[in-house]
C-alpha cells in the first residue's frame, strides 16, 4: 500500500494535487490500495522559500513492480519527492 504524503501546500492546492495524483494512478492494479495524506505543514528552505514535496512510502512486502510503476507515474507531476522504504506493512484483518 503506497502512502503518499503531501507536504508544504495550502489546502486548496493540496486538494487539487490529490486529484492530479488520483488521475496519474487511475487504472493501476494498486489504485485502491494507495493512501493519500495531506499533512498541512509549512515547508521552506533556509531562505524562507516554500518547498512543497511529496513523501512516498513503500513497504518491502509490496508486490513486485508497484514501486517502479508508481514512481514513473508520479514523476509526471513535476514535484520534489522523498522516497521512504519501510520493511513491511501489516494490514488489518477484514
Amino acid at each position: 500500500m503506497p502512502n503518499i504524503e503531501i507536504h508544504g501546500t495550502h489546502k486548496s492546492f493540496a486538494a487539487d494535487l490529490g486529484l492530479r495524483i488520483s488521475g496519474v494512478l487511475e487504472g493501476t492494479k494498486y489504485y485502491h490500495d494507495v493512501v493519500l495524506s495531506i499533512m498541512g505543514d509549512s515547508v521552506t528552505d533556509l531562505r524562507g522559500k516554500p518547498k512543497a514535496f511529496l513523501r512516498v512510502i513503500f513497504a518491502g512486502n509490496e508486490p513486485s513492480g508497484i514501486h517502479d510503476d508508481c514512481m514513473e507515474r508520479l514523476t509526471a507531476l513535476n514535484m520534489d519527492m522523498e522516497i521512504v522504504m519501510i520493511s513491511e506493512f501489516i494490514p488489518t484483518k477484514p
